[in-house]
């Protein structure tokens, strides 16, 4: 199992697989920074391509900057660019899902006030 801890790249937004399942796919934004041998302070953003199984309604809290604690596995899928180059794809297929905090300025209308520390948790597996 792997964790990441991060902020939303952008709002996550619903698909269905091929056998008509529906998932919420987004990307999620890792920040590290550390001092060089010149002293200069350098930011290092890491990007991951994430998806969860049965949590379409959590689509409309998962919007851009939310910050997450993820845990779920790698899956990587071999693709050929353009130009004729083997590529891989890699992405997270989340387990666990944490709000590390969550802005009241969120939360709509169509969504429920929620607790802060509230974890989501399930078979991400597509049966």
């Amino acid at each position: 199992m792997a964790q990441v801890i991060g902020n939303l790249y952008k709002d996550a937004q619903i698909y269905k697989s091929e056998n008509g399942k529906e998932f919420v796919a987004f990307t999620i934004v890792e920040t590290d920074g550390y001092t060089d041998k010149t002293g200069k302070w350098q930011t290092k953003r890491t990007f991951y391509n994430c998806i969860k199984w049965n949590a379409t309604k959590l689509v409309s809290r998962l919007k851009e900057g939310i910050p997450l604690s993820l845990t779920g596995n790698f899956t990587a899928k071999p693709y050929t660019d353009a130009e004729g180059n083997a590529k891989a794809s890699v992405t997270l297929l989340v387990q666990e899902l944490k709000f590390i905090s969550y802005p009241k300025a969120v939360a709509t209308e169509d969504t429920e006030p929620i607790d802060e520390s509230m974890e989501f948790v399930g078979d991400d597996l597509p049966s």
